[in-house]
Order: structure tokens, then sequence, then C-alpha cells
């Protein structure tokens, strides 16, 4: 399990990665990206954008109303993720899709804008 944990000044958020070694059934490789963004409260956001962000690839997502996301299939290689909703926004994280592994799971929490 990979966790990574990024907070700013006091504020309860961050974004934590969970890589979780249970194959689903019938894998064959199709690297697969999927989690949930939830708001400052903890909340599932949904309606928010999105985006993983690589080499030469840019691929953006709407979360359902449970906040959540799937991003299929992904080439393996190394990524920057990051989530918005109005003036809502994640830090942008960085994250390492590998070949013939088990989906990335990824939780992503919001935070609101830095004050001017």
């Amino acid at each position: 399990m990979k966790r990574i944990h990024l907070g700013l000044a006091g504020f309860a958020v961050g974004v934590w990665l969970l890589a979780t070694p249970a194959a689903r059934a019938g894998f064959t490789g199709a690297e697969r990206l999927e989690g949930v963004v939830l708001d400052v409260d903890g909340a599932p956001a949904g309606g928010s954008v999105v985006i993983l962000a690589g080499e030469r690839i840019r691929r953006d997502t709407l979360t359902n109303d449970g906040g959540g996301f799937v991003i299929d299939p992904v080439t393996p290689g190394v990524y920057l993720l990051k989530a918005t909703v109005g003036s809502l926004a994640s830090d942008e994280v960085r994250i390492e899709v590998r070949a013939d592994e088990a989906p990335l799971h990824v939780t992503i929490v919001l935070k609101p804008p830095r004050p001017v």
C-alpha cells in the first residue's frame, strides 16, 4: 500500500494514494486508474474534473454523484494528477502507473483556495 499525504497551513486536506495488491478477476494488464474525490468536509465531490497529465498525454474525466471516477486505459508511466470543482482544487500529485498491476485507487481531497 502506498500512501501520500500533502497538507497545507493546518487544513485537514491532502491526497492519499492507495495501491491495492489484490488484482481484479480477469485482469489483463489494461492499466486503470480509479478513485474518489472528496470535498473539504470529506463528502463526495460529484461533478469534479479529474485531470491526468503525462508526457504527451492529457486525460480529463468527471466524477459521478458519489465522487467516483475511472480513467481506463492508462499507459504505464509517470503522471501528474489533480482535481477541481468550483473554487476548490487539490494539490497536483505525482503518481506512477505500472504495467500488469492491479488498478491504482486514488482518494483526492479538495481544499479551499489560498487567501490572497
